[in-house]
């Protein structure tokens, strides 16, 4: 029991300048609800946000999460978008 309670206390310690941040903390930088985070770092999403597990939790390297966001593409726009243009060419 009282290894337990040694391994609970013991802290990973990442080299200097890099930032884990957990889904709240991520969110809150980007200004995004925390839920999003879920639908950004599934696998089946166009261009995942990086994610790294520790067991069920999700951790972010911030340096990571940054160049992901300035480097993703603009969301296409909506079919209702796509029509308004279409009638307007008209």
């Amino acid at each position: 029991m009282g290894n337990k309670t040694a391994q609970q206390g013991r802290m990973l310690t990442a080299p200097s300048g890099i930032e884990i941040l957990t889904r709240q903390q991520v969110a809150e930088r980007l200004g995004l609800p925390p839920k999003s985070i879920y639908a950004l770092v599934r696998s089946r999403a166009n261009d995942p946000m990086p994610v790294h597990y520790a067991g069920k939790e999700l951790r972010f390297v911030w340096g990571e999460v940054f160049e992901w966001f300035l480097n993703r593409k603009r969301k296409p726009r909506t079919l209702k978008a796509r029509r308004s243009r279409a009638r307007a060419a008209v």
